[in-house]
């Protein structure tokens, strides 16, 4: 009775602090999610079809370029990378207040782990289950091993040097892991939490940078590791941009320091510590951190109205198992009509009802486990759609 009672207060605490909900940010949920999933339907699949097919285990095809392809091949920016920057700074913009409702390390992790965990379960699932369909209908053998698809459930398969299965998990490990070392700066000193991850950052990408450099080339087992460090790092640089963004915009930090903190943080990003990213992915992640800026301090947290709107929050509200779940089913009804004769673009519709369909279905069950949840603990609903907070 008493460990009941100890747990119940446990969770009263740690609702002490509700989450803050933030409208601009149902834009840049909505606006991430369709970037993504248009650049890969309507462009990856046609500009990198080596890697697209290396996903199914296929040798690649060679397919008539769409005829929008050449102005989208000039464009300065990348549109899938402008929308992965809309989600990265998303995480930053959000992770105070997220730390905040929380009263230890351990009931952080465990709501991250709640609540992320399962809708990216149910849509890995639902990927394979299609990948396994297409490789019957293609008299095909199943192009992953158990300790492969094991890696990805338990979300090491960047630690285990594991090739990708879908294009998507690569920035939920980012973020994962950034959520750790954020939630360990945090619980161990919750003061200037936002200088001190800030120096972390900068510093440990100094150091692995450095040792990247020094041993690149070297035939060593833990090279890749080293790879891993860089390419989260890089990222991390960026996520803590929306971290200064939420802290400036909540009056926590001066503007200077708000500018000081930015620039370094940018500095970094663009070092010759990280590999370089490429003209488009700059210019995206660039110009995404400007549009993102711009619209969480003009629109000062007021509610937007329109259909326009009305549609983005929709697509936000499905934003997560729509981001997660639509490369391989979408790749697998994408190929499997080229094989029928089908025209390519049927394929893409179709795959864009069936992934949209899924996503729907998945966040409906996220939210009725959500609400038994909350009355079972009669704990506060939580404002905004379950996203990467």
């Amino acid at each position: 009775m008493r460990l009941k009672q100890q747990e119940n207060k446990t969770r009263a605490l740690s609702y002490s602090h509700p989450q803050e909900y933030f409208p601009q940010l149902d834009i840049f949920r909505g606006l991430g999610a369709l970037l993504v999933l248009i650049y890969h339907y309507f462009i990856f699949f046609f500009t990198q079809q080596s890697i697209s097919a290396s996903l199914l285990a296929m040798e690649p095809l060679d397919l008539s370029p769409p005829f929008y392809l050449g102005a989208v091949a000039n464009f300065p920016i990348n549109i899938g990378d402008l929308g992965v920057a809309f989600f990265f700074l998303i995480s930053g913009f959000l992770i105070r207040s997220s730390l905040v409702r929380y009263v230890s390390l351990k009931l952080f992790l465990i709501h991250k782990l709640s609540r992320l965990w399962p809708t990216f379960a149910m849509c890995f699932s639902i990927s394979l289950v299609f990948v396994w369909g297409f490789c019957q209908l293609s008299s095909r053998s199943f192009p992953y091993s158990y300790s492969h698809i094991l890696s990805y459930f338990l979300w090491v398969r960047d630690l285990l040097n594991y090739p990708y299965i879908d294009g998507t998990i690569w920035t939920l490990e980012i973020q994962l892991k950034f959520y750790l070392l954020a939630a360990i700066v945090w619980y161990l000193n919750k003061d200037k939490f936002l200088e001190k991850m800030c120096i972390l950052t900068i510093t440990l990408s100094f150091v692995i940078g450095s040792a990247y450099m020094f041993v690149e080339g070297e035939n060593l087992s833990y090279l890749y590791l080293i790879e891993v460090a860089r390419k989260n790092l890089i990222y991390f640089t960026f996520i803590l941009l929306g971290s200064c963004i939420y802290s400036f915009y909540k009056q926590e930090i001066s503007s200077y320091k708000a500018v000081g903190l930015s620039l370094l943080l940018f500095i970094t990003f663009l070092s010759p510590f990280f590999p370089m990213l490429g003209y488009a992915k700059i210019n995206s992640f660039i110009i995404g951190y400007g549009m993102f800026s711009c619209l969480i301090f003009i629109s000062n947290n007021k509610s937007f109205q329109g259909v326009l709107y009305k549609f983005i929050k929709a697509v936000a509200a499905l934003s997560y198992p729509l981001y997660l779940g639509h490369v391989l089913p979408g790749y697998t009804i994408m190929y499997y009509s080229l094989q029928c004769n089908v025209s390519i673009y049927i394929g893409i519709v179709a795959s864009l009802i069936s992934v949209v369909i899924m996503a729907y279905a998945i966040s409906h069950i996220e939210s009725g486990v959500r609400y038994r949840d909350r009355r079972i603990h009669k704990s506060p609903p939580p404002v905004g759609p379950l996203i990467l907070d």
